[in-house]
């Protein structure tokens, strides 16, 4: 029942967005958005700290567990995160067992990369304002 409710407060608490191009077809649009990104385990702290960093860069707070993450600490540029994180990817996927050649596994953990990368770009944008209807 609390699964529930949490689910419909959450529905009637969506954003009404609207582009230029939106405005021409409609007066606005209800925006309701529910995605998700498994990290397969193996790899999980190798790719850990280029994830935090590209987070870092697009939002003010990180939380977990209710609690604030602190990210002061992340470099400018998150590109050797990056390839840190293929190498040491590469090297869990063998020692678990993971592919069948060094390269299978480095193209495992580029594809979750370009896969993080892509779920993080809608969130790159700016926000459009919110359209009000003008009498």
């Amino acid at each position: 029942m609390f699964l529930l409710l949490m689910s419909v407060l959450g529905m009637a608490q969506a954003a009404t967005v609207s582009t230029v191009e939106e405005i021409e077809e409609t007066e606005s649009s209800i925006v309701t958005v529910s995605r998700s990104l498994d990290v397969p385990d193996e790899i999980v702290p190798a790719v850990m700290p280029y994830m935090m960093c590209v987070t870092a860069k697009q939002y003010d707070t990180v939380q977990s567990d209710g609690e604030p993450i602190d990210l002061t600490d992340q470099p400018e540029n998150c590109d050797q995160l990056r390839t840190d994180a293929v190498e040491y990817g590469a090297e869990l996927y063998r020692k678990h067992g993971v592919g069948d050649n060094e390269e299978n596994r480095r193209n495992r953990v580029l594809a979750f990369l370009d896969e993080f990368d892509d779920f993080q770009a809608p969130y790159k944008a700016p926000m459009a304002e919110p359209v009000t209807e003008q009498d």
